[in-house]
């Protein structure tokens, strides 16, 4: 009975919100940015995460609609990771990046969500990154926007994303303001222009110092996000829930996975695919790109 009550509770504040759009002639936006995700979808998830409160949905998502009008979100579609974060054709501060920050797309699990792995490497530096390359702190944030768009486009902008957060070989030393700052630059990505997108984040091999961090990060986030979230200490009890969730080939080949990492073209450029050659499988490869 409560179910259903609130299923006829959010199907009246999803119309309500559509007519408020409509009266401040803001729909034609919503269609204009939803891409593939229907109306009601996008409006419903702008509205969970206002607890079902129109004025406050509205208000959100019309900052969100003019940000991505600002923002030029529809060039990320369409550009590699080389574009965005070269100059001139220098790639100095991707390569750098991307040994520092590996991400990679892996698949899909059981419910059909994109699975996008991420790991912080021993060699993070961002003051490194930013005075020996031409890393800039806004090529950072157009990098982490090109991420977001292209990882809802490896689900036809409909539905959520599973992360994997591996924090092997973070130190001490990674703690740092300048890495906290970039950290909040994500963490604030999604919570401002990427609403109910996050599925679930695991946190994998977290060491005794992650604590520190996390008491300073968790501040940044909102309690939806904080459930969804899970950090698992050591490689046994991670990979028990992961195994619920995705086949396991699907990890990169460190974690004994399949998986070949590729950053050139990185594993989320716009044309690669997923896919299982034969002769890949042969040789107990898996090359994987995202659509």
């Amino acid at each position: 009975e409560k179910s259903c009550h609130d299923a006829t509770q959010t199907t009246m504040a999803t119309k309500e919100l559509e007519q408020r759009l409509q009266a401040q002639d803001l729909l034609f936006l919503v269609e204009k940015h939803r891409c593939n995700e229907s109306r009601e979808n996008l409006l419903r998830r702008f509205l969970t995460a206002r607890d079902n409160d129109v004025e406050k949905a509205f208000s959100f998502l019309k900052s969100d609609l003019e940000w991505r009008e600002q923002q030029h979100v529809f060039k990320y579609h369409s550009l590699t990771s080389s574009k965005v974060l070269g100059v001139d054709g220098d790639v100095s501060g991707k390569t750098m990046l991307d040994s520092m920050f590996a991400i990679g797309y892996l698949g899909k699990d059981f419910q059909g969500r994109p699975v996008v792995y991420r790991k912080i490497t021993q060699q993070l530096d961002a003051g490194k990154l930013t005075t020996e390359t031409n890393m800039t702190y806004e090529k950072f944030i157009e990098y982490n926007i090109w991420l977001l768009e292209r990882m809802a486009k490896t689900m036809s902008d409909e539905g959520q994303w599973v992360t994997i957060l591996d924090l092997s070989e973070l130190r001490f030393g990674h703690i740092t303001k300048m890495h906290l700052n970039w950290v909040k630059v994500l963490a604030d990505l999604l919570k401002e222009h990427y609403p109910e997108r996050l599925g679930k984040n695991m946190i994998i091999n977290a060491p005794t110092v992650f604590s520190t961090a996390w008491t300073i990060a968790k501040t940044w986030l909102d309690e939806r996000t904080k459930q969804k979230i899970s950090i698992y200490t050591s490689e046994k009890s991670w990979r028990a829930e992961a195994e619920k969730m995705f086949d396991l080939s699907l990890l990169p080949e460190h974690l004994g996975g399949l998986t070949n990492l590729s950053f050139d073209p990185h594993s989320l450029d716009p044309g690669q695919s997923t896919q299982l050659a034969a002769t890949a499988a042969a040789e107990g490869k898996r090359e994987v790109d995202a659509n």
